[in-house]
C-alpha cells in the first residue's frame, strides 16, 4: 500500500553531484556532469562536460534555504517572509522545490526515508 505524503513535511536535500556558483547576475547556477561516465565526454567531445542551469533570484533563495534540516513548510515560510509583497509566494516556492525533485537536483526525506 502506497502511503500519501504530504511535501511540505519532507526535508529537501541537495544532490551531491550538483555544484553550485554564482552567476554574473548575483543569482545561482547549478552545474552537474551531463553524463553518468567520464569515458562517455570522450565519445561526444562537441558537447560541454557539464550542464548549468541558471536561477532566478526566486530560485536562488530556495536554493539557499535548503540545508538538509529544514522542512519544505519552513523554507516556503522564509521565502514569504524574504518576498513579503508576492502573491502567493508559499505556494510558490512549494511547487518550486517539487520541480527541483521532478528534476533530480534535490532528494526529499521524511523520518524514514528519502523519496
Amino acid at each position: 500500500m502506497k502511503v500519501k505524503i504530504d511535501i511540505r513535511e519532507t526535508i529537501p536535500v541537495h544532490r551531491s553531484h550538483i555544484v553550485t556558483e554564482q552567476g554574473e547576475d548575483g543569482c545561482l547556477v547549478l552545474a552537474y556532469p551531463r553524463f553518468p561516465y567520464r569515458w562517455l565526454n570522450k565519445l561526444f567531445p562537441m558537447l560541454s562536460t557539464l550542464i548549468h542551469v541558471p536561477l532566478e533570484k526566486y530560485g536562488s533563495e530556495i536554493w539557499k534555504q535548503i540545508d538538509g534540516q529544514r522542512s519544505v513548510e519552513e523554507i516556503a515560510v522564509c521565502i514569504a517572509s524574504l518576498f513579503p509583497d508576492e502573491k502567493d509566494i508559499k505556494n510558490r516556492a512549494v511547487a518550486y522545490i517539487q520541480q527541483l525533485h521532478h528534476d533530480k537536483l534535490i532528494w526529499l526525506k521524511t523520518l524514514n526515508s528519502k523519496l
